[in-house]
């Protein structure tokens, strides 16, 4: 990603500073928006699905915990003597 950066900035650079390079820089420029949008959106994508994925693991743990209560024998019983 910061080499996609680079190179966008500089082809940004070129388009203002060297107007004699302004073809090129042009199609540079909007190869490397276009790598960084869907560089943009596919990181999103990844974290989303991670969040998404925690969110599984944190209920499947709370049905584990939640049915150990349920299924737990307790380990002392209280008697009455009498």
């Amino acid at each position: 990603m910061m080499i996609t950066i680079a190179v966008f900035l500089v082809a940004l650079a070129f388009m203002v500073l060297v107007p004699s390079t302004i073809p090129v820089s042009t199609i540079i420029y909007l190869a490397m928006l276009g790598l960084l949008i869907g560089y943009i959106r596919y990181y999103f994508f990844l974290e989303n699905t991670v969040q998404h994925w925690y969110r599984i693991a944190d209920d499947l743990h709370e049905r584990v915990e939640m049915f150990d209560r349920s299924t737990a024998v307790p380990t002392h019983e209280t008697h009455n003597e009498a």
